[in-house]
């Protein structure tokens, strides 16, 4: 596997199996990616196993892609054949360590890292639950099944993405280390392609309209909902403001709602001021469209749009909730609004409409911060992290 490396490479290599769940085109995906092509750098080669096929493929072509997929559900004897596949490649690819992403990914690369010996971490891309009972509510079952079921496979260390996550993690697991790693973009890239969203406003008409978006996969959790309720209020007082709603529904218990979500753009009037327009291949060119970015998640493990918006030097409007507050601060690079609130998300978002004093300073801000999603950064994170565990 050839791999690119970096100049300040070291001399010695360590190999570490990368292990993926999924292969959408989601932020901790885009994370997965952007871990493989720094470790190199650092003295860690990867060995990149995926657990189905998808997008993530083709922002690993650099790199020798392992197809580990198994079969549903996650008793089935396919699905322990497809750990023991992950064990032997661990083995025959000399891994010192395997790296499991989310909790999908830690059910499969714990076990095969048990199996061959070798130290397994858990990059968890969610807030972990408090309680992980079997059953869990209506459309989440399987998801705390999944949480139940991993916290009995040992780790060396759970990697969390915020102190608030890693609190929690802390709370349901004290024996087990807990490392707080903030997910990373390539935040000079992304800062590059400022003006990309010209293109974008033209094929919309939206030349010279004030456009306000959320950018991000489709579910409740992210609060696609509230914000077009807030665009609805928005509306009232700025009959020239547009909104614009960028992201898929990337897993199936969202489908629903995704599905919902026109119907409740409809109820609200906002007609043709609103586009939902799916999921987007290349999100930064979208949102560098955007005057104002909203967040309006009910919590959040790592907010790669923040970072994404950050580098763009975007005005952030986003609910106060852990994952958000650690990242955006509330008058400098941001305003922080009560959650679920949609009434607050609007005062708050026509007042960067409203105020180009305030929109340049919290532009400034967010340019200012981009650099604590840096993928260099959570590279260096996890090289410090791997480097206890395999020792």
């Amino acid at each position: 596997m050839s791999v690119g490396v970096g100049l300040r490479c070291p001399a010695v290599r360590t190999r570490v199996l990368l292990i993926s769940p999924l292969a959408r085109a989601g932020g901790a995906e885009r994370a997965f990616a952007a871990l493989a092509r720094e470790l190199p750098r650092l003295g860690y080669d990867p060995v990149v196993a995926l657990l189905e096929r998808g997008p993530l493929e083709q922002w690993l072509d650099e790199f020798e892609l392992i197809d580990a997929r198994p079969t549903q559900p996650l008793s089935s004897v396919r699905t322990l054949a497809a750990v023991e596949r992950l064990r032997r490649l661990a083995q025959r690819t000399r891994a010192k360590v395997v790296v499991s992403s989310k909790t999908r990914g830690h059910i499969f690369g714990g076990p095969a890292a048990r199996a061959a010996g070798l130290p397994a971490v858990w990059w968890r891309h969610e807030v972990p639950r408090a309680t992980a009972r079997l059953l869990g509510p209506r459309g989440h079952r399987g998801s705390t099944r999944r949480e139940a079921l991993a916290r009995r496979i040992p780790a060396a260390c759970v990697i969390c993405g915020n102190a608030h996550a890693a609190m929690v993690q802390r709370r349901i697991d004290a024996r087990t280390r807990v490392a707080t790693i903030r997910p990373g973009i390539p935040v000079a890239s992304v800062a590059a392609r400022s003006g990309d969203g010209a293109a974008v406003r033209a094929h919309l008409g939206w030349r010279d309209a004030p456009v306000v978006g959320i950018v991000g996969r489709l579910s409740s959790e992210k609060g696609q909902h509230v914000f077009l309720r807030a665009a609805a209020l928005v509306g009232a007082d700025r009959p020239d403001a547009r909104f614009l709603v960028v992201g898929g529904a990337l897993l199936e218990q969202d489908v629903d709602y995704a599905r919902r979500l026109p119907g409740l753009a409809a109820e609200l009037g906002l007609g043709e001021r609103v586009r939902i327009v799916g999921h987007r291949h290349d999100p930064v060119a979208w949102m560098d469209a955007l005057d104002v970015v909203v967040i309006a998640s009910r919590a959040e493990a790592g907010p790669l749009v923040a970072g994404e918006a950050m580098a763009l030097g975007k005005p952030i409007v986003a609910a106060r909730v852990p994952g958000v507050d650690e990242v955006v601060h509330h008058g400098r690079s941001g305003l922080l609004v009560t959650p679920n609130d949609p009434h607050a998300l609007a005062a708050e978002i026509l007042r960067v409409l409203a105020d180009r004093a305030v929109a340049e300073l919290l532009s400034a801000g967010a340019k200012a911060r981009a650099w604590t999603f840096s993928d260099q950064r959570m590279a260096e994170g996890f090289a410090d992290v791997l480097s206890e565990v395999v020792a």
